[in-house]
């Protein structure tokens, strides 16, 4: 744990400034505080709830419909939804385990996870020191979690330590490169050291956007300007939604988000024992917000115009740990 605690050292006066020293502990309480709060928003938000299910049908990802009956599988970084928990018992897992930081996951997942009574275990536990045995589960899961972590690759060392020889692992993080990737770590860096800024994404939500939007319509009708009416206010509110405005929280708010090389990635998979690499292509999501426009980035990963915007784009990787 003394390398995670240096880490995390060194992680603290990157961010915050040589006179913040930030704690292991402390990292995670900020992690985990920030994706509740997240979380309990998307549970309000249909369009989030469709979304994150979606992200986790095993079917569309590419496994069999028999490949989960009768086995024992982990969800890493649970979430307070356990969406991929919830994936794989409905397909016939014989027992999935769903862990993340604090006890904070006891006050939705639970409920959620209701209808698999006997068949789960929803526990506190951190991906970077999993507290399991090696070789302990048929598939091992972990979608949008290492790359808050703060130490991307020992997250996926401790996810392959407990993944069993002719095992699966389903990993799922954000790719290196783009422009967005240079935008995300500007106004991530504005969030972090300018306090007005950090209130105002803290507190926002669409009905601000729209306020915004309609107070800038004025101020241009003032000016006799009459070009703000080529957008109405409806079609404002559909492009700049709640779901838009958590997917920006997401983004901004946690205390880390690191991007991965895919090429990096499979050379560690590798390295650790793991084989048959295959790169999940991103379902086409008809988003219902500004975020439409964004969609071919995920489904369409290698065109040139999606690398220069998104660089590898987010990586969904399936592998196989070589049997022994």
């Amino acid at each position: 744990m003394k390398t995670i605690e240096n880490t995390f050292a060194l992680l603290s006066k990157a961010i915050y400034g040589v006179s913040t020293k930030m704690t292991t502990d402390e990292f995670k309480v900020r992690t985990r505080n920030v994706f509740h709060e997240i979380h309990k928003g998307q549970i309000e938000n249909s369009t989030q709830m469709k979304r994150k299910a979606a992200e986790v049908d095993f079917l569309k990802i590419g496994f069999s419909d028999n490949f989960f009956n009768d086995k024992v599988y982990l969800e890493a970084g649970c979430g307070s939804l356990a969406p991929m928990g919830q994936s794989l018992l409905k397909l016939g897992a014989k027992k999935v385990y769903c862990i993340d930081l604090d006890e904070s996951i006891f006050e939705i997942a639970p409920k959620l996870l209701a209808p698999y009574q006997g068949r789960y275990e929803l526990q506190v536990g951190d991906v970077l020191d999993l507290p399991f045995d090696d070789d302990m589960f048929d598939f091992v899961g972990c979608a949008g979690v290492l790359h808050s972590t703060g130490n991307t690759f020992e997250g996926v060392k401790q996810l392959a330590r407990v993944t069993k020889p002719g095992g699966a692992i389903y990993l799922s993080m954000l790719g290196q490169g783009g422009l967005m990737e240079e935008f995300m770590n500007s106004v991530r860096n504005r969030y972090i050291n300018d306090p007005e800024f950090r209130n105002l994404i803290d507190n926002l939500d669409s009905k601000k956007l729209l306020d915004g939007f309609c107070w800038l319509k004025e101020k241009m009708e003032s000016n006799d300007d009459k070009s703000g009416d080529l957008v109405s206010e409806s079609l404002f509110a559909e492009l700049f939604d709640q779901d838009l405005v958590l997917t920006i929280k997401d983004r901004i708010q946690a205390p880390v988000y690191d991007y991965t090389r895919y090429d990096d990635l499979i050379e560690l998979l590798a390295s650790l024992g793991f084989t048959n690499f295959q790169r999940v292509r991103g379902e086409y999501f008809e988003f219902p917000n500004i975020r439409r426009y964004l969609a071919p980035l995920y489904s369409d990963f290698e065109h040139p115009f999606s690398q220069i915007l998104g660089g590898d784009g987010m990586l969904k990787v399936i592998a196989v740990k070589k049997a022994e």
